[in-house]
């Protein structure tokens, strides 16, 4: 039993000591190789994750150069300086570079990319500052795209003369600085080249020297700054023309009669290589040139008629001495031929056959006081030939207004009135169109003393709370007219020379007007509308004021002889607007003076009553 508990306790001394042991020789060992032995570790690094590759503009254009920047940093980002940067691509020829200098300061390294066809392709840089090149991991893509070809301008099938203007569309690429280049050839395929321009900015070239009744094709191309060009564009065509039409006369103007009318007609020939776009018929005319007649077409043969309805009248409809006739031909190349060499003479007038001998009569009074007036026109051209058709139209126009405003002066008898006169006119014309409402007659204003109506008085309605309701002004008989609602008015007239309200009257009858009006308040209603009677006292004539008068009817007496002269300068100047320039304005304007000779005349007529 004791030698069983000491082999138990032998063995866990021995369990005790081993760990002991184990790590006492672990650490003398570590001292050992520590103080006696050094290590070297070596590797092989060719791989760089840290630095950088960028391009400017990844989108380039074959022959346009971009920038490219590396920079070499080292794990945390500080830049190295001094390091040898190559730029390269995995297939050599497809990308040209310009090497960058070693890295600067700040670890960058700038170089230059370009390839001379289009594709994606990756540019990659490398270090090789020492002897094992380290490949930098970060690479940059490179979109290289064809210079785009410009649109030629279509061209007309043929072209006149023996030369021809190109033009193009221009280029809107990547590059901004493109130069064009144009060609043109007597083929499609352009295996016979004539002429090719010089480089240039423009966008159209003129090619001279071309021959008659050839076809010519035309292209175009680009080159951009890097010297690079397009393909060529589609090509157009044209034909030179280089021969205009000429006309050949066959026969001259002549009067042909067509059962009991008459026709003018002359004969020509037309010699065109190809066809005509058009050909038109003018009659000559004092304002130019007039489509007219029809023309009748036997191959190249050619007969223009002319109805006698369709020749120029003069003033009083007689027909003129001459007349001259035009063809204007429009040819394939858009070349416009004219000739006026075709004429016929009427002189004298009894040429012309079967017209009765009072019609020839009336011709030659009216062909003589048609000479007469060209002659009166001829002088005035004289004054006015420096002044354009605008301006002669809007002095009439001015001598209009000018004219009407003195006969309305001497016709209404005081200057002062025309406004109101002018204010009764617009409502009139108010009512009529439907923007002033129709009104009843509400009452008539007089003069106290002469108990005659008073025209052109302004009478103002007025509501309970002395707001405006309406305006009118008295008509001929004094009367005024409003569409009055149930309630309080307040009426207030105004008149040029008289006083209101009336101090004269006192009684509420006036001899035949009734409910006469002093200024109060008047209560309208369905059962008793507003039927008053305005007094307007006269203002006192005294010495001063009857110097006045007299002075005022010389001064009208002034106006009225002065609107004679000035209606008279408007219709000269009227008319020879209207007759240099025909148009609905001259001709309206030349109207209206009618009416405004016709205030005048009954502005003469009252006056001269009046004088009396």
């Amino acid at each position: 039993m004791k030698k069983s508990i000491f082999v138990y306790f032998i063995l866990l001394v021995i369990l005790f000591l081993i760990p002991i042991y184990l790590v006492y020789i672990r650490n003398v060992n570590a001292s050992s190789v520590k103080g006696l032995h050094t290590a070297t570790v070596s590797a092989s690094i060719d791989i760089d994750p840290y630095s950088t590759v960028a391009i400017n503009a990844p989108n380039t254009e074959v022959g346009l150069s971009r920038d490219v920047r590396v920079r070499i940093t080292d794990r945390n980002g500080t830049p190295l300086v001094n390091r040898n940067v190559v730029l390269y691509t995995d297939i050599p020829g497809q990308l040209q570079f310009v090497q960058p200098p070693l890295t600067d300061s700040d670890g960058i390294a700038d170089g230059e990319v370009t390839s001379l066809i289009p594709g994606v392709f990756t540019v990659k840089a490398k270090d090789v500052t020492f002897s094992t090149e380290i490949l930098i991991q970060d690479t940059e893509a490179l979109y290289v795209f064809p210079i785009p070809s410009p649109v030629v301008s279509e061209e007309p099938y043929y072209t006149a003369g023996t030369a021809n203007t190109v033009s193009c569309s221009e280029i809107n690429g990547l590059d901004g600085h493109y130069l064009y280049q144009f060609q043109v050839a007597t083929d499609n395929a352009f295996s016979k080249i004539v002429s090719t321009s010089p480089l240039s900015s423009s966008l159209e070239h003129t090619f001279s020297g071309l021959s008659h009744n050839i076809m010519y094709f035309y292209r175009a191309r680009a080159q951009n700054s890097g010297g690079q060009f397009s393909e060529w564009s589609d090509p157009v065509f044209s034909a030179q023309d280089n021969v205009p039409p000429v006309f050949v006369y066959v026969e001259g103007a002549k009067m042909i009669k067509i059962k009991s009318s008459f026709q003018i007609e002359f004969k020509f020939n037309i010699v065109e290589e190809h066809f005509l776009k058009s050909i038109k018929l003018f009659c000559k005319t004092s304002a130019g040139l007039k489509s007219c007649g029809t023309l009748q077409v036997t191959g190249n043969s050619y007969t223009a008629v002319i109805p006698f309805e369709q020749l120029e009248r003069g003033r009083f409809l007689n027909y003129k001495d001459s007349y001259t006739f035009c063809v204007s031909i429009v040819d394939n190349a858009d070349r416009v031929t004219q000739s006026c060499n075709f004429k016929i003479d009427f002189e004298p007038q009894s040429n012309i056959p079967d017209v009765p001998i009072v019609v020839e009569v009336v011709n030659v009074i009216l062909g003589n006081i048609n000479k007469t007036l060209n002659a009166i026109d001829s002088t005035i051209s004289n004054y006015f030939v420096g002044l354009a058709n605008i301006y002669l139209t809007l002095v009439g126009l001015l001598l209009l207004l000018l004219s009407m405003l003195f006969s309305l002066a001497v016709l209404i008898g005081n200057m002062a009135l025309i406004p109101v006169f002018l204010h009764s006119l617009l409502n009139a014309f108010r009512e009529r169109v439907g923007f002033r409402s129709h009104g009843a007659p509400c009452g008539t204003v007089y003069d106290v003393e002469t108990k005659k109506p008073i025209k052109y008085a302004t009478v103002y309605i007025y509501d309970n709370h002395n707001s405006l309701l309406r305006t009118d002004v008295t008509d001929a008989d004094g009367l005024f007219k409003a569409r009055l609602d149930t309630g309080r008015y307040r009426i207030v007239v105004k008149r040029k020379g008289y006083l209101f309200p009336s101090i004269i009257a006192k009684k509420d009858e006036d001899e035949k007007y009734k409910h006469v009006y002093k200024g109060d308040i008047v209560i309208v209603s369905k059962r008793n509308p507003m039927n008053i009677s305005i007094p307007l006292d006269p203002m006192n004539m005294m010495d001063n004021d009857m110097k006045k008068g007299l002075v005022k009817a010389k001064v009208l007496h002034f106006i009225k002889h002065l609107n004679v002269l000035v209606t008279v300068i408007g219709l000269v100047i009227a008319f020879y607007a209207f007759e240099k320039s025909v148009n609905w304005f001259n001709l309206i304007l030349l109207l209206l003076y009618i009416p405004v000779f016709g205030i005048y005349l009954k502005s003469v007529v009252r006056l001269n009553i009046g004088m009396k």
